[in-house]
């Protein structure tokens, strides 16, 4: 019996299924209803797919001619489209531009179904070329049945008197033209086997010619399979929108000389500009193309451009270069720094005929009886008739690297922000800014046991200087002030004289690089960095380009740009037109440009 009301009691208490569907004919024919269903929606979405995406789009590549003048090529439209509004997140102008480009075009250019919905190949690609003075799009043209009617109606918004759509060619080209009442051309609309060219001509150039030769046919030498195409790719790697310009057109006149007064662009002084200019423009000749590549993350854009050249003649000669690695300037500066420069050049290389002439002409002017050594004359009177010798600079110049830094550490938050961009008084500018001047040493040791017992000198220039000790035993640290000392009172009944600028200067010395800091605190800050108490710029970074900037890495010039300096040298400033809210949106940026190989290649980096 106690077996038995066992048995009964796990029989009761075991749940029952419930409804089975082999006793419930009902429910097993609703499910089998609902796969139904789900399948022909399925097959209808990619049926409405299917015939939504009327026919596959061209090759734009293909198509493209080896002779471009210019050329902008995206290799995929949505991409490039996506990744870019995408990496533009937060800021309230990339909406707008949206807004305003769908209601120009009718098609939201930041989705593949709005891009499709015009009848565009959201997947093709698309360039923007100048050939034998036209200026022309080329696209992939998913459904020309939508994509027609879609440019007639832009046409005619855009005010053209005359739109015409000539008759279907018996090839299947379709061509639209848009122009003034006198029949002029100004656009022409080619749409054949997937591909849609718009063309502008220049004065005397056939646009409606342009577009057809683009859409009817491959190019018989495409761009891309040119000696010059493959070296752009080579040179720009990546899968981002690149650029393209034919030297010959964009740096060069029609005589083969270069197009831009170099010298003026960098507004340096008449004495040198002709010798620069003759310089680069000899430089200029052997280029061939410039080229560039944008490749856009969701946190980080990277530009890279290039000059390739035909002779691999480099920019910077091999004499000119520095013999010596970089110093890691980025490992002296505090983690909060707003920017640094770094170049590097052998100056003792660019300045030794210069002073070979100053020494010649003194010479002979010794020969005839007369002239002082210019070298010896301008030492002597404007720096110290202590360092009245014409050695003083090749002994200068022989302990110099070639690497030069310049850093700005902060301002100061008591001037006022114009009077930052007033430099008609350069010392009052140099006290309200914190800058670092970087000097590579290529003998710091050296260096520091010839000059350094020369520091008493600086005492004539009215400076008050306080070694301090510092923590790397091989250093050196100079504190230097002047005008800093209150004044005596006047005597009585006289008014105090106005108060003098007070200029505080530093000197923090390696065995690798001489550090020349101005403003307050500025040496302070670089202290506290080498004493462990602040960390460094290079501890910011995680980007390959920022730390080849601030370690030692061998390009010419490099810029590093935190944003986050910026606005902790800023806080509590009004800055105009809410410049704040967008500072805020970017992280650092970096550039560098390598001129001493063959080919210039320039650089950048901006991350969010």
């Amino acid at each position: 019996m106690k077996q038995s009301g066992a048995v009964m009691r796990s029989a009761a208490t075991r749940p029952a299924r419930a409804f089975p569907l082999e006793e419930a004919p009902i429910l097993r024919r609703i499910a089998i209803a609902v796969l139904v269903l789900a399948a022909l929606g399925v097959g209808a979405f990619y049926g409405y797919r299917a015939w939504y995406r009327a026919q596959p789009s061209g090759d734009v590549a293909a198509h493209l001619p080896a002779d471009l003048d210019t050329l902008v090529f995206l290799p995929n439209l949505e991409q490039a489209v996506t990744t870019t509004l995408h990496f533009a997140r937060g800021i309230s102008e990339t909406g707008r531009f949206r807004d305003l480009f769908k209601a120009e075009t009718g098609a939201d250019i930041g989705t593949a179904d709005g891009l499709r919905s015009v009848g565009f190949d959201p997947e093709g690609a698309v360039a923007v070329v100048r050939h034998q003075r036209v200026s022309t799009l080329i696209a992939g043209a998913e459904a020309p049945d939508r994509l027609l009617p879609a440019m007639v109606s832009k046409l005619q918004n855009l005010g053209f008197a005359r739109v015409e759509t000539a008759p279907l060619e018996a090839s299947g080209l379709q061509l639209i033209t848009a122009g003034d009442e006198s029949g002029a051309v100004e656009v022409a609309v080619a749409i054949h086997e997937g591909l849609l060219a718009l063309s502008f001509p220049s004065v005397g150039a056939d646009a409606v010619a342009a577009a057809k030769a683009f859409v009817s046919a491959p190019a018989a030498a495409p761009f891309f399979d040119s000696a010059v195409g493959r070296a752009l790719v080579a040179q720009l790697p990546g899968d981002g929108p690149i650029w393209y310009g034919a030297a010959a057109r964009t740096l060069k006149t029609d005589d083969g000389k270069a197009r831009y007064d170099v010298a003026k662009l960098l507004g340096l002084p008449d004495v040198i500009a002709d010798g620069v200019n003759a310089y680069v423009g000899r430089w200029i000749e052997t280029v061939e193309f410039a080229g560039a590549r944008m490749n856009v993350e969701p946190c980080a854009t990277a530009v890279l451009a290039a000059l390739g050249t035909k002779d691999s003649v480099p920019l910077i000669p091999a004499a000119y270069r520095p013999k010596t690695q970089a110093p890691d300037f980025g490992r002296v500066l505090p983690r909060d720094t707003v920017a640094v420069v770094r170049a590097a050049v052998d100056v003792g290389a660019i300045a030794e005929p210069f002073i070979a002439l100053a020494t010649m002409g003194a010479s002979l002017g010794s020969l005839v009886g007369g002239g002082d050594d210019p070298i010896v004359t301008f030492l002597g009177k404007q720096v110290s008739p202590e360092l009245a010798d014409r050695h003083v600079v090749n002994d200068v110049l022989a302990h110099v690297s070639g690497h030069f830094a310049v850093a700005l550490l902060g301002v100061d938050r008591k001037a006022p922000l114009p009077d930052l961009g007033d430099l008609s008084d350069p010392l009052r500018w140099l006290s309200q800014v914190q800058l670092v001047l970087g000097i590579g040493l290529a003998d710091g040791k050296r260096f520091l046991d010839l000059w350094w017992p020369k520091r008493a000198v600086l005492a004539s220039f009215g400076f008050e200087s306080e070694e301090v000790a510092a923590k790397n035993p091989e250093a050196r640290v100079l504190k230097l002030s002047r005008n800093c000392r209150p004044p005596p009172p006047p005597p009585k009944g006289q008014k105090p004289p106005p108060p003098k600028l007070c200029e505080r200067y530093g000197v923090y010395a390696t065995p690798s690089a001489l550090h020349l800091t101005s403003g307050h605190q500025a040496l302070d800050r670089l202290l506290a960095v080498e004493g462990g108490k602040a960390n460094d710029l290079r501890s910011l970074t995680r980007e390959p380009l920022g730390i080849s900037v601030l370690e030692h890495g061998p390009e010419t010039v490099g810029l590093y740009f935190s944003f986050d300096g910026l606005l902790k040298a800023v806080s509590g400033r009004n800055l105009p037109g809410g410049a704040t809210r967008y500072l805020a949106q970017a992280f650092e940026f970096v550039s560098t440009l390598d001129a001493q190989g063959g080919d210039a290649v320039l650089r950048l980096l901006l991350t969010r």
